[in-house]
This record gives structure tokens, sequence and C-alpha cells, in this order.
């Protein structure tokens, strides 16, 4: 009798276990976001227990630590100068980015407080260094740093640099106080090098 109620018990404890659908837990806990980028109205966020996947494609510009971010050269460029900062050092999902611009350029600069994507576009008068202040916080803890921008000279095109004609010296120009030629290899053939 206790073989049969035995095999009764296994057969209803399998029949138990197989007729249960398949639950998968998942253990998630809260992050800040896996990569900065632009938030437009077609950005997807999705939200499970805390963790926030928002922006995963940014775009192609550079992404900074604060703390660690190298003095930036600018060269004249329609695209501008830019890249991202970020403050993990924070660990937190709200951090406010700020900046503060010392000796202000005349060329436009963009900053998204809660991207830390800055832009600048160096305008043709910008030939001054100037100085931005990197600042992150996440309300009670707070880092910055002061990050040098050095520009270009913007340089002349190649036809105004280097024309092709000359301008010819008119006779009232100069004064000729001595003349001498000869003949001489120059410029891979012979040829008469003259001598005023």
């Amino acid at each position: 009798m206790k073989k049969v109620l035995l095999s009764i018990l296994l057969v209803v404890v399998g029949l138990s276990v197989f007729s249960q659908p398949a639950t998968r837990i998942l253990n998630m806990r809260p992050a800040y976001p896996l990569a900065v980028g632009e938030t437009t109205v077609d950005t997807l966020k999705y939200i499970h227990n805390g963790l926030i996947l928002q922006d995963i494609v940014q775009d192609s510009l550079p992404t900074y630590e604060i703390g660690h971010i190298f003095a930036q050269t600018v060269r004249y460029t329609e695209e501008g100068h830019g890249f991202y900062v970020k403050a993990d050092s924070l660990h937190s999902n709200n951090v406010i980015y700020s900046i503060e611009v010392d000796s202000m350029p005349v060329g436009p600069i963009e900053f998204n407080s809660s991207t830390g994507r800055f832009k600048y576009y160096p305008a043709a008068e910008d030939y001054r260094t100037f100085f931005v202040t990197f600042r992150a916080t996440n309300g009670a803890d707070t880092v910055l740093e002061v990050v040098e921008f050095d520009l270009m000279v913007q340089v002349s095109p190649e036809q105004y640099a280097f024309q092709s004609q000359g301008v010819m010296p008119n006779g009232e120009d100069y004064t000729l106080i001595a003349f001498t030629d000869s003949n001489m290899y120059l410029n891979n053939e012979n040829r008469t090098a003259y001598s005023y």
C-alpha cells in the first residue's frame, strides 16, 4: 500500500512541476543611463524595475569624464567642436550639468544640462584662449573642472595665399645699382641667372 501511495505522490508532484508555466525571475537594480545622448520625441525609454535604458545610440562626439578632460585645440570648421561630459563618479541617476565661460567667444556655444552635450562653433573673430568650467551635481555632491580652449588661427584659402599671377614692379619702384648675368645649372637645366 505504501508503494502505491508513494507512486501516486510522485506522479502528482511530477505533474504539478511540468504543468506550471516557466517563470523567469529577473533581478535588476537601479542604474543610471547606459549611454548619454540627445533626447528627442522619437527616443524610446524603457523602464523596468528601475533600470532606465535611453539614448543608446548617440552621435559621434567623444565623451569625457569631468576631471579628466584635456585642454582643447579648436580648429575652424562649420561642424564646430564638441563632446559630451559625464560624471560617473557621482553614481547618480539625477545629475545636472552646467557650464561657466570665462572670456566668452563670439561664436555660439550650445550646452545641454541633462545630457552634458557641449558644442562650440568658432567665429572668424575668435582668436583668444578662453576657459570653460564644467560642473555636475546630484544635489549632494559636485564635481567640476576648468578646461582651456586654444583657438587655431584661421588660414586664408590657398588661392588667396598663393596667387598665380604677381604684379610686376614699375620702373619707378626701384633703382638699378648693378646688373650681371651668367649661365648656370638651375632647377634641373641650364639657365641664365640674373643678379641685380
